[in-house]
């Protein structure tokens, strides 16, 4: 019974030596807050610091570095331009729809999952075609903007 004492002892004692704390820490750049009356939002934008070492000359910090950032916005654009995509899932043209007498010299940008950007090119007349032969099958991101490069919409895209 007394080892049976000494052992849990000293596995309770090695335990709490070799136990570590972990204090999360935000690295923050931005912050903000949003409310409509009966919803509050609250955000950062910022790095997780996993890592802290701390000399006299000074202190260092790590976390998950994000290569790039992808920004998105909700906007209440009143103006209804009239676009329509279609075939939405695609197999090969999609075919964008708009109209052109309230949507001049617009643009638009096919995005893929990661943010980067795959094709891009002028919205010219009322129907304006997107060859996507060459692309994978996988999710698209499509963004029209306006002549003064303001986002007009944006579209998720399925090519199969």
């Amino acid at each position: 019974m007394k080892k049976l004492i000494i052992i849990i002892a000293t596995l309770c004692t090695t335990k709490m030596l070799l136990a570590q704390s972990f204090t999360p820490e935000v690295f923050c750049s931005g912050s903000g807050s949003l409310t409509n009356g009966t919803t509050n939002v609250y955000w950062t934008l910022g790095e997780t610091i996993i890592l802290t070492g701390q000399t006299a000359a000074g202190r260092l910090s790590s976390g998950f570095v994000q290569p790039s950032y992808i920004l998105t916005s909700a906007s209440s654009n009143k103006v209804d331009y009239g676009i329509k995509l279609f075939p939405n899932p695609t197999s090969d043209i999609l075919t964008i729809q708009t109209n052109s007498t309230k949507l001049r010299n617009a643009h638009y940008q096919l995005f893929d999952l990661v943010g980067k950007e795959i094709i891009n090119g002028n919205i010219d007349g009322d129907f304006t075609m997107i060859n996507c032969n060459e692309l994978t099958s996988s999710v698209y991101w499509l963004k029209i903007s306006d002549a003064n490069n303001q986002l007009v919409q944006s579209y998720k895209i399925v090519k199969q």
